[in-house]
């Protein structure tokens, strides 16, 4: 319903996709989770400052995923970008 009258990228659909993103990570469809968080990602950083709170934040969804899939270097990676984020505010 968003799309009908925003236009992409738009906070408000990079949020929607964040929360959708979130009830697939919660459900152990890890796949889908990452799908929508990282095209929430892509609208959160053509749109936010590098260092906003809520691209730190995706970045820690998405950190929780690799780590759920087992991808612990890729977790790693995703949680220190959002600590390094977290830390400058």
């Amino acid at each position: 319903l968003r799309r009908l009258y925003l236009s992409e990228p738009h906070v408000l659909i990079a949020e929607t996709k964040h929360g959708i993103g979130l009830v697939y990570r919660m459900i152990n469809n890890i796949e889908q989770a990452l799908n929508f968080l990282m095209d929430a990602l892509e609208q959160y950083q053509a749109i936010l400052p590098d260092d906003h709170s809520a691209v730190a934040n995706i970045l820690h969804d998405i950190a929780d995923c690799f780590f759920q899939k087992g991808h612990t270097d890729r977790a790693l990676h995703n949680y220190q970008l959002a600590l390094q984020m977290k830390e400058k505010h």
